[in-house]
């Protein structure tokens, strides 16, 4: 973890965010990337890297953007427990960003949304209520 922090405290030093260009992120620790370090502390179970990887692949900022690879990083970082991975993934579902096709799937939405709700996301919380209003991906049930 703290190898994490210092990873992101660099970043953040440099300017590097999420949000940067792709092929910014050039600096190297320990003759690794940036990219290919938090790349590592991903696949070694890093929930909180496996999530600004995801969010990179999103958008496309310091990786070329990538929306299966985002949904797979997202999907490790919820099954971790992550909530704003939980949170993302139910807007990917809903969307139909990244997923098989690019098909929107109402009741994953809702499971992911849901979940996410449970523990304490708000606007997961918005959107679950949304959706027992509307009756979309779960029966509508206004009580």
């Amino acid at each position: 973890m703290k190898m994490l922090k210092a990873l992101v405290l660099v970043m953040l030093a440099m300017g590097i965010t999420p949000y940067s260009q792709a092929g910014d992120i050039s600096i190297t620790i320990d003759g690794l990337t940036v990219i290919d370090s938090l790349t590592a502390r991903a696949e070694s179970g890093d929930a909180n890297a496996q999530l600004l990887l995801a969010q990179m692949y999103q958008n496309g900022k310091g990786v070329a953007k990538d929306d299966a690879a985002a949904i797979q990083w997202y999907s490790k970082a919820a099954d971790l427990g992550s909530v704003e991975a939980k949170y993302k993934l139910a807007q990917r579902y809903k969307n139909g960003i990244g997923i098989n096709g690019d098909d929107k799937d109402t009741k994953r939405t809702f499971a992911y949304a849901h979940n996410a709700a449970e523990l304490g996301h708000p606007m997961a919380q918005f959107v679950v209520g949304k959706m027992y209003l509307d009756g979309v991906g779960v029966d509508s049930n206004i009580a």
